[in-house]
Parts: structure tokens; sequence; C-alpha cells
């Protein structure tokens, strides 16, 4: 089973959200766990 971490940035009173190009959708920031790796190294790769 694959570990996922995504976080909620708010800096500035600005929320940061994530798209894709042409897509009406929104989400956080995250990604997934590689094997030995910690949540706060993982936010800062993605």
């Amino acid at each position: 089973m694959m570990e996922r971490i995504s976080a909620i940035i708010i800096k500035n009173k600005k929320l940061l959200l994530l798209t894709g190009d042409g897509l009406d959708l929104f989400w956080t920031p995250g990604g997934r766990l590689e094997s030995e790796e910690t949540h706060e190294i993982c936010m800062a790769r993605e």
C-alpha cells in the first residue's frame, strides 16, 4: 500500500491550490511517500 501526503498551505491570506491544463478542478499539493522518506522531505519534493 502506498502512503500519500498532502498539505494545506496558506501564506499572506492566500491558499495554494494546483490545477492541470484545461481542467476545472483544483487540489492541494502533495504526492506519494517514497521508501524511507519523511513527510517533510516528501512535501519539499512535491
